[in-house]
């Protein structure tokens, strides 16, 4: 899992993960140790999802989120999502709420590299 983190496209493996997640959220009932396994992989490679822009990974990308979100039932906005702030309080995290976190800052990256 690490090899594939370094040397594949961060873009590819983004949609991958979330597609994982997606699968198994509609399958069965989700495996805590599987997810969090994809959010920690998530993480490491969501900061370098704008260093290489491909229209179609993009667009795939937010294909997947949405699916993930809906799947999910995911009823917080994302503006109003602060993991930060819970986990500095000691509340614990939601899974959901860690790969929401992903997601909006991938789409933080995403806005940002597109104005720029």
């Amino acid at each position: 899992m690490l090899r594939l983190l370094e040397n594949a496209n961060s873009q590819d493996i983004v949609n991958v993960l979330l597609e994982l997640l997606t699968n198994q959220y509609k399958t069965q009932i989700p495996s805590p140790k599987l997810t969090s396994l994809i959010i920690k992989c998530l993480g490491r490679v969501s900061a370098h999802f704008t260093r290489e822009m491909r229209p179609e990974a993009t667009r795939l990308f937010l294909n997947r989120a949405i699916n993930y979100l809906f799947t999910v039932q995911y009823e917080t906005p994302l503006e109003m999502l602060d993991t930060q702030q819970k986990e500095s309080t000691g509340q614990k995290v939601r899974l959901e709420d860690s790969v929401a976190n992903s997601i909006k800052c991938i789409l933080i990256e995403l806005c940002k590299a597109i104005n720029s």
